[in-house]
């Protein structure tokens, strides 16, 4: 990616920046800028689903009602990408604790078919995506290197932690195919111009590529 002197933009070059995550505006900002004065199409972040589930909870703790907040962070850098007239690939991914008894980022990537309440988190999600950020966003990447997510699992009566991919490769591949479904059809339902993509993966072992081809 290099600066273009007819400021002509390539739409698939994409910078990947984690400054939405950081807590410092002024990095976050200059990253914008430069971003600007390349020939990038855009910047690609991820949007975590913790950082902006913000749900109403009874006095016991228990979710009475869904809902996102902005994190003040990931809103600056939109304001300061719509400044610059920078588009978004935005990186999704499905997890909550205590959703569907999911505890970890690796049970998702080992539960084959998710819940209708999987699917509705998802569809809120995707929606107040598209409500703040859509005139911006032109692509979304479903889970950045899914296949690195591991999860503990005992072995010689010890537990130690292991790639998802490894621990069962056909059921992790239906498993993110099952959330590549879910976020589909949500991105499709609420920004129908936007690209969809998977997530970047590389290939080490046949237990990667078994997960592919299942």
């Amino acid at each position: 990616v290099k600066t273009d002197e007819n400021g002509i933009k390539n739409d698939k070059a994409y910078i990947s920046t984690n400054m939405g995550q950081s807590g410092d505006v002024t990095a976050t900002e200059n990253s914008v800028k430069m971003a600007g004065k390349s020939n990038a199409g855009g910047l690609r972040t991820n949007i975590p689903f913790d950082y902006v589930y913000s749900p109403k909870k009874d006095s016991a703790g228990n979710v009475i009602e869904d809902g996102f907040g902005e994190n003040w962070t990931y809103g600056h850098m939109m304001r300061a990408m719509r400044n610059e007239n920078i588009n978004l690939m935005a990186i999704v991914s499905l997890y909550r604790s205590g959703v569907d008894t999911i505890k970890s980022a690796g049970e998702t990537l080992l539960t084959p078919v998710h819940s209708e309440r999987a699917e509705e988190l998802g569809d809120k999600f995707i929606k107040w995506l598209s409500e703040k950020y859509g005139d911006i966003t032109k692509y979304y990447e479903i889970w950045n290197e899914p296949e690195g997510v591991s999860r503990e699992v005992e072995v010689n009566g010890k537990l130690t932690s292991k790639r998802c991919i490894d621990i069962d490769p056909e059921t992790y591949g239906r498993a993110y195919t099952d959330i590549c479904r879910i976020f589909y059809n949500a991105i499709k339902k609420y920004n129908s111009d936007a690209k969809v993509v998977g997530g970047t993966m590389w290939l080490a072992n046949d237990n990667d590529l078994k997960a592919v081809e299942s």
